[in-house]
């Protein structure tokens, strides 16, 4: 079994390099640390998880990663852990957790949808990919703000009718609850330790990258499960403006658009302008009244955050 440690905390990028381990022969096992980001599962819709806006507005990343299962969030706190292998072994990655955590005075369970657990809590969670060989996976958490997890996990109030599985919420806690001088130097020790194995460094080279570059299109973390009506809601000057999208492919097809305005502005042009428009944009879209030539016009443009 090979082991690799990344010196990248690149969501990315760490995502990138666990294909490559996914897509080579042989047994690899892969430790690193994100910054602030959400992960979400392959067949999840991203608003139906998180606030985009709310994500980019604090700086934390939104990833879409290869295997099923519900979305994470991921700080310097939280340490991830996989194993590729050709063999099907569905415990394989659980137990390297538990060995782990047993190892430093830790008792966990797997329970539920796979989740890792202690005394009830929830303290990380594994997901998996078969692409003819097995790619096992999960999230321990250490020490993570617990404040901007909730916060980031809070689904955005825009509403998609169709398409993306929810995430079921669980009770979680970190591992610091549990053992006070615990971190994320010393359980990734107890990881390596379990595997009995020299860890090196993981190369980042220009495959990894170029395909952290993909990873991180809109069109692989919005547009796979973005197809389909979208509705929001916007108050622009005390006045309440509702929007139904059609949308395919991640960009706006066609809108219809009604408001409770007194003097309300040239709804078909605001409709028009909204054609192509990205669904990305949609979360940071906000409204403003100008008047031109005595006539008033709502326009849209993305947040300047």
């Amino acid at each position: 079994m090979r082991l690799f440690v990344s010196q990248s905390n690149d969501p990315f990028v760490n995502l990138a390099f666990e294909e490559t381990l996914l897509r080579e022969g042989g047994d690899a096992a892969f430790l690193w640390v994100n910054s602030p980001c959400v992960v979400i599962g392959r067949n999840q819709n991203p608003f139906h998880e998180t606030d985009p806006a709310f994500l980019k507005a604090h700086g934390i990343a939104l990833a879409r990663r290869l295997s099923g299962g519900g979305a994470v969030y991921h700080d310097r706190g939280n340490l991830n852990y996989s194993i590729a292998s050709d063999a099907l072994d569905e415990n394989k990655a659980a137990n390297w957790a538990l060995s782990a955590l047993d190892r430093l005075g830790i008792h966990a369970d797997v329970t539920g949808r796979n989740d890792i657990t202690v005394d009830g809590m929830k303290i990380g969670g594994l997901a998996e990919r078969y692409d003819g060989r097995n790619l096992q996976h999960g999230t321990l958490l250490v020490s993570v703000d617990m404040l901007m997890l909730t916060q980031a996990l809070r689904p955005s109030a825009f509403k998609l009718k169709k398409h993306g599985i929810a995430s079921v919420k669980s009770r979680v806690a970190n591992l610091t609850s549990f053992a006070g001088d615990i971190d994320v130097a010393r359980l990734m020790a107890a990881f390596e330790d379990v595997l009995g194995a020299p860890s090196a460094c993981a190369t980042m080279d220009q495959t990894v990258q170029k395909r952290a570059c993909e990873l991180q299109s809109p069109n692989w973390v919005f547009a796979t499960h973005a197809i389909g009506d979208v509705e929001f809601e916007t108050i622009v000057k005390g006045d309440l403006y509702r929007f139904s999208l059609e949308v395919s492919n991640g960009f706006v097809q066609s809108a219809s658009i009604t408001t409770d305005a007194c003097r309300a502005p040239d709804l078909d042009a605001i409709a028009e302008q909204l054609k192509g428009r990205s669904l990305q944009e949609i979360p940071s879209w906000t409204g403003h009244l100008t008047q031109s030539s005595g006539k008033a016009t709502l326009l849209l443009q993305a947040d300047a955050q």
